[in-house]
């Protein structure tokens, strides 16, 4: 087999998947063949080592050289989580195996070591973390679980909003279980989270009137879905518990104040979504002008549209998520024809702004009518209803 010169762990990886692999072996190992293995192993390491250092230094770009060590670090890690599965394996025992890839392990961590130790510039900081590390910090979270859950009950907190704080360490060990990728950036996330409940951390409150645990929230960018919907459920409880309409603009104003001088930290619970300030901000802020409309009454459009760059525009106090989803059901009931949903839009919206944004996105638009949030869904409504009112009152 021709050897892959970008890929230098080939060895390994084949020891790894053949040689002492438990589920591969028809007998057991016999003592010179552990031996002669102990010392392949270590003829390896001094070639790979040599290897690495060819491949990195025959790079050029210093961005190419960044991913490439990145590349070789992780390349390792996978070959250590595959070898523990070894390790670990009911017939590592019985096949002799065990000791050869418990010395493969060693070894692979001493060469990420190296790796970080030459090239630290170049490793950065969200590398992937082996199994062999997640399982002690597994174990150590476990045994923190019951301490966690004392202390957010001590603060008097809310039942299920300290449920929902716990289930974020459940899902971590369930992610370690189920020997998922995780990387360094999450796993420090949960550490200082758990740090931070633990020891009792240094923030200090903005509103001593409300729960700290509040805040915490908002200061570590726990943006989960189970925390997100929390506190949508619960601003909007007490938005509908108010009688007047500047009672409610009054409270989504201090409530907007308030989130903006609350600070977060950089890192966020979950990637794949926006950080729970932002999140929440836009919700304020339509919130906002949905009830200084609501107050002020619909002016004529001479007294509410700025001044814009184009006077082919016409300003709509919508967002765009409502406008998106007002033309989807134009379309749909038939008020609206066109060959296709995306003429709709892409006819429509360049004509069109909001009051935060003046080019409007028509791809955008389109995509956002199959996305709408419960809460844009209910203030389009209200706002028809207002239409209605107009139309029966001209």
């Amino acid at each position: 087999m021709e050897e892959n010169t970008n890929y230098p762990y080939q060895m390994f990886a084949e020891l790894i998947s053949y040689d002492v692999n438990p589920e591969k072996l028809d007998s057991a190992l016999t003592p010179n063949q552990v031996t002669n293995y102990f010392k392949t192993i270590e003829n390896e390491k001094i070639n790979v080592e040599k290897k690495i250092n060819e491949i990195i230094y025959k790079i050029k770009k210093k961005d190419h050289v960044s991913s490439t060590v990145k590349k070789l670090h992780d390349g390792l890690v996978v070959l250590i989580d595959k070898t523990y599965v070894n390790t670990t394996h009911v017939d590592a025992g019985k096949t002799n195996t065990r000791a050869v890839n418990e010395k493969l392990l060693e070894v692979k961590q001493e060469l990420i070591s190296k790796i970080k130790n030459d090239f630290p510039h170049y490793v950065g900081e969200n590398v992937r973390i082996p199994v062999t590390e997640l399982i002690e910090i597994r174990d150590d979270l476990q045994r923190k679980i019951p301490v966690l859950e004392k202390k957010l009950s001590e603060a008097k907190n809310d039942e299920r909003l300290c449920e929902i704080v716990i289930s974020i360490f459940k899902i971590f060990i369930r992610k370690i279980d189920d020997k998922a990728p995780i990387y360094e950036k999450e796993l420090n996330y949960h550490l200082r989270v758990a740090k931070n409940i633990e020891f009792d951390s240094d923030y200090v409150a903005i509103d001593a009137t409300c729960p700290s645990l509040h805040e915490l929230l908002i200061h570590w960018n726990l943006n989960s879905v189970g925390c997100v919907k929390y506190f949508s459920a619960g601003m909007q409880q007490r938005i509908d518990a108010l009688t007047t309409l500047e009672g409610k603009l009054e409270f989504v104003e201090a409530n907007l104040k308030k989130l903006h001088s609350i600070p977060q930290i950089e890192e966020r619970y979950d990637e794949r979504y926006e950080g729970f300030k932002e999140h929440f901000d836009g919700i304020l802020v339509r919130e906002k002008a949905l009830l200084e409309r609501k107050i002020a009454g619909f002016k004529p459009i001479s007294e509410t549209v700025k001044d814009s760059s184009s006077k082919l525009k016409v300003m709509v106090m919508m967002s765009i998520d409502q406008i998106s989803l007002v033309l989807r059901a134009m379309t749909m009931i038939g008020v609206i024809k066109a060959k296709s949903l995306s003429i709709v839009y892409k006819m429509l919206m360049p004509f069109l702004s909001t009051e935060a944004k003046e080019n409007l996105s028509w791809v955008s638009a389109k995509n956002k009518s199959y996305t709408g949030e419960e809460r844009d869904k209910r203030i389009t409504i209200e706002i028809l209803e207002s239409i209605k009112q107009g139309v029966e009152a001209l």
